[in-house]
């Protein structure tokens, strides 16, 4: 069962990542995290909690990632992201 992020091999995918929006990309794989912290904490499965927490660590190296990436613009990603929290808040 995966949440987000499988643990299928996708080394077949031809993507061109320096193309893309990195801060696009960093706030869609923020979000995704923002996600898997609440399903963490509030879940009642076990076994969803810990697939959260697994996920989590992949979200959070792809974060990484992004944020070095060429087309990520960090003001940007603060805003977004503060965004995101700020709608979290509110649920």
């Amino acid at each position: 069962m995966a949440i987000f992020y499988g643990s299928d091999d996708r080394s077949d995918v031809k993507i061109d990542v320096w193309k893309m929006d990195g801060t696009k990309a960093y706030l869609r794989h923020f979000d995704n995290f923002l996600t898997l912290d609440f399903i963490a904490k509030e879940s009642k499965v076990t076994r969803e909690r810990a697939q959260a927490r697994s996920e989590m660590e992949i979200c959070q190296r792809k974060l990484l990632f992004w944020k070095k990436h060429p087309r990520y613009d960090h003001d940007e990603a603060v805003k977004g992201a503060s965004k995101l929290k700020a709608m979290w808040e509110k649920r």
